[in-house]
């Protein structure tokens, strides 16, 4: 288990907390910590364990960098990613290991989450009750909505995870903007995948989250089109035909919602000239990426860059 770490000790703490209360040893938790000026050790956390090691990067990485090191450092049969600011139920290892046992290793696990404002001493998890799926399965589920996932939490094969080349990189900031969600697409390419309803993750929402405030719409922008870049050739592919509208049309709302949504921040003033210079090279993107069917995919581009026009619209009215 890979958490990244930047300068927020109480809450990589309770983090850890949150999974070494799983008396077991077959696991290990790699903490990168990508702030080289205040370095971290098992004394000063106050984390004295033998299943966690500490990794004090002598440069900063940056978040992707960082989360693709931890996968390379780890050495298990299955991998997953955490932030220092969210956290587990109890039970979540439990759960992933018995899955192991009971699906005959899996391609990966993925269970519901929860946001939250603060730690939450999280209830003791019963029975729970899961369901082996194939990813396009599975996948169409969770757009559909009826299973709520974060890809990075997911538990996934190692090997796999190498072989994909970790998380990819979809913009020129140090980030992972959007990796996440083309990392969600690329789980549809899985062939046995176990889902939980029951909330195990729990995504903390804070002031200090770079996801949740950061005002560089030009890293957004460049992830989108990055992200439907990589994300639809992907669906093009056999094990989505079936349901290729919905996967195209999620593919699409994920990108322009993201944006969207910094774009409505404050610190955001938003302009004609650079949203459309946006929107066209976005749409070129798109239908290059489309050769199947391609007039629905260009009804579904239109009308998606329509609805972002129209939002378009009412943020530049509100900052005059």
């Amino acid at each position: 288990m890979g958490i990244t770490t930047y300068d927020r000790p109480e809450m990589l703490r309770e983090c850890l907390g949150s999974l070494l209360s799983d008396s077991s040893d077959d696991f290990e938790v790699l903490v990168g910590n990508d702030n080289p000026e205040k370095p971290l050790s098992p004394e000063a956390l106050g984390v004295c364990d033998s299943r966690v090691r500490f990794f004090n990067r002598a440069r900063n990485l940056g978040e992707l960098g960082n989360l693709n090191a931890l996968l390379s450092e780890a050495s298990g049969l299955y991998f997953t990613w955490q932030s220092d600011d969210d956290f587990y139920a109890p039970g979540y290892l439990a759960w992933a290991r018995s899955c192991v046992e009971r699906y005959d290793i899996p391609d990966a696990m993925q269970c519901s989450f929860r946001t939250a404002t603060c730690f939450v001493s999280a209830p003791s998890c019963g029975a729970i009750e899961d369901e082996l799926f194939s990813g396009p399965e599975l996948l169409a589920r969770h757009w559909g909505g009826s299973a709520p996932m974060m890809a990075l939490t997911g538990m996934y094969r190692r090997e796999w995870l190498l072989g994909i080349g970790g998380l990819a990189r979809l913009c020129d900031a140090p980030v992972a903007a959007m990796s996440e969600y083309l990392l969600l697409v690329q789980l549809g390419q899985l062939r046995r995948v176990v889902y939980t309803p029951e909330v195990l993750v729990y995504f903390r929402v804070h002031e200090g989250s770079w996801s949740m405030t950061t005002p560089d719409i030009a890293a957004w922008e460049t992830a989108a089109e990055g992200f439907v870049a990589r994300a639809l050739p992907i669906i093009q592919g056999p094990a989505y035909e079936d349901r290729y509208v919905l996967h195209y049309r999620r593919v699409l709302q994920h990108a322009l919602g993201n944006v969207s949504t910094v774009l409505a921040r404050p610190a955001v003033r938003p302009s004609w000239r650079r949203e459309s210079t946006f929107v066209w090279r976005f749409a070129k993107t798109c239908f290059a990426n489309s050769v199947k069917r391609p007039l629905v995919s260009a009804a579904l581009t239109t009308s998606a860059l329509f609805q972002f026009f129209r939002g378009m619209k009412g943020w530049i009215r509100s900052v005059g």
